[in-house]
């Protein structure tokens, strides 16, 4: 009859409608879930972070390799200077002997020629003849002079060379410092935060595939 085909359209209907709502209930709480964690954000924002991450870890890391070149071009010019250090102390070390041998020869010299002299022998008492007084040698006391010149020299040079090795070493401290504090930025807040999202975005990529 009308009356019970009616009743069995409102039957049908109310099902229909039940089935409508557990369907949208579905939906919301599977919406809530992937929307609605604390720690979660959605893709966009995170396609965005993670962009600004790389282009950071990038820019830190071209840093970090310019830095290194320059350690590399003042570790080169530290050896330099080391080389030129160990020359010049070999160099000073054969001044400092020329010096001392020719004064040595110089003060012997010198003490020949002003010693008493010895008139009669003591043994049998013979007349002596004086000896000759040895001269001393002009070009001698100009070489003499001459490398004292060429000394003092070399030691206003050495300082010269000791401040700029000091200075490099002072800049490679500095640079070193440079090279650590950003080493560690990568490693340590870079690296970890770009895993981090590149984990969340696998997750949503993977809950996404399990709604479809």
């Amino acid at each position: 009859c009308k009356k019970d085909k009616n009743s069995k359209l409102k039957r049908a209907a109310v099902a229909q409608f039940i089935r409508e709502k557990k369907e949208s209930l579905k939906t919301e709480i599977e919406r809530k879930k992937l929307y609605g964690k604390p720690a979660q954000k959605p893709l966009d924002v995170l396609d965005r972070e993670l962009g600004n991450l790389q282009s950071e870890l990038e820019s830190s890391m071209n840093s970090c390799g310019q830095i290194v070149d320059k350690i590399v071009e003042l570790n080169d010019k530290l050896s330099q200077n080391d080389v030129l250090m160990e020359r010049m102390a070999a160099l000073k070390s054969q001044y400092i002997s020329d010096i001392d041998r020719i004064e040595f020869t110089l003060q012997g010299q010198k003490a020949f020629n002003e010693a008493e002299e010895q008139k009669h022998c003591p043994y049998c008492g013979g007349n002596i003849h004086s000896h000759n007084r040895i001269n001393f040698d002009e070009a001698v006391m100009k070489n003499l002079l001459h490398i004292k010149s060429h000394l003092r020299e070399l030691e206003t040079a050495e300082k010269d060379i000791m401040a700029k090795r000091n200075a490099l070493k002072e800049d490679l401290t500095e640079l070193e410092w440079q090279r650590e504090k950003i080493t560690t930025h990568i490693e340590k807040d870079l690296r970890p935060q770009i895993q981090s999202i590149q984990n969340q975005v696998m997750e949503y990529t993977e809950e996404i595939q399990e709604q479809a």
